[in-house]
């Protein structure tokens, strides 16, 4: 089914999918996969780097009454996080797929001997708690982001005299 599914991706797409199993075809499909890939790595910088733009732009033009608010936000503090949190989220994942797989598996083991009826009640219990598990792993990893987003927005933020301060523990 998952030939029939990219033959007919490609059919549709207007690419021939006899001509795509040729050298040239598959030299498309690298440059593709390099395109794709060069467009999430720019993406990893420069999503920080908006977001701390942002927020600098947005402080620095808000007032209380006739007291402007400043902050000073560093670019590169913002890349490094987003890249940490990206970290949590592969590890965190790897994780929750290796959880998911182990249940599975026990699954089958316990189907073998009990039955078909209780190795696909384990293999859905398999998937519901591993996609569980994988929804939680990537809210571990915005939290991580925006705990250090936050904390650094305050610990640069001053009106007038006054400075504020965060310190949200993950």
């Amino acid at each position: 089914t998952g030939a029939l599914v990219g033959a007919t991706i490609l059919t549709f797409s207007g690419l021939d999918p006899e001509a795509m199993s040729q050298p040239a075809g598959f030299q498309a499909i690298g440059v593709f996969f390099l395109v794709y890939l060069l467009v999430m790595l720019a993406y990893t910088f420069l999503y920080p780097a908006f977001v701390c733009d942002m927020r600098s732009y947005s402080l620095n033009n808000t007032c209380y009454g006739h007291h402007p608010f400043s902050v000073s936000l560093r670019k590169g503090d913002f890349i490094q996080w987003f890249w940490a949190a990206i970290g949590i989220s592969f590890i965190a994942s790897s994780a929750a797929m290796f959880i998911m797989i182990l249940l599975i598996a026990v699954a089958g083991v316990l189907g073998s001997l009990g039955g078909e009826a209780g190795a696909g009640a384990g293999a859905v219990l398999g998937f519901v708690l591993g996609y569980l598990l994988l929804g939680l792993s990537m809210s571990f990893a915005f939290a991580f982001w925006q705990a250090k987003v936050f904390n650094a927005q305050f610990a640069s933020l001053g009106l007038d005299n006054i400075r504020f301060k965060s310190d949200l523990k993950i």
